[in-house]
């Protein structure tokens, strides 16, 4: 009748795994080549891992001076909350309408109407997009959006 318990550290991966079932597993005995020698073993669901995997960028044409009308897709692993944010950067010399308005990609989630979109340039001079969570958040689901923009 006696119990025992542990603490362990761990090491949180950067993504949940893909390959096998995301869980804690304990094994008393887990060594044994019998069957009595082999005595418990339990799992725990782990929670995800707060991660965007599944990325995408797509874009109608590389010309030049051109209108150009760029797709962006991610997988968010855990729900955004009021007010955080998902931020695509890019290289310089992009250019999108500075309160910028993600047009629905059909097949996938649509971002929640209260999310707000935001164009900007950093301290490089690189374009930054800013989608801010509205009361709702965004929550956990794959997206895909496209954005006008110029070459």
């Amino acid at each position: 009748g006696t119990k025992y318990g542990f603490m362990a550290m761990i090491r949180v991966p950067r993504i949940a795994p893909t390959n096998a079932r995301n869980v804690f597993t304990i094994e008393f005995g887990y060594n044994g080549v019998t069957t009595a020698q082999r005595v418990e073993a339990g799992t725990f669901e782990a929670r995800p891992v707060q991660a965007l995997i599944n990325g995408i960028v797509d874009y109608r044409t590389n010309i030049v001076a051109l209108d150009n009308r760029m797709t962006f897709g991610v997988q968010i692993i855990t729900s955004i909350p009021r007010g955080g944010a998902l931020v695509i950067k890019g290289p310089a010399g992009f250019v999108f309408d500075f309160h910028c308005e993600p047009k629905p990609v059909v097949g996938v989630a649509l971002l929640p109407a209260d999310a707000t979109c935001v164009f900007r340039r950093d301290a490089t001079l690189a374009p930054e997009i800013t989608i801010t969570a509205g009361a709702s958040g965004i929550p956990a689901n794959m997206y895909k959006f496209a954005l006008e923009r110029s070459n």
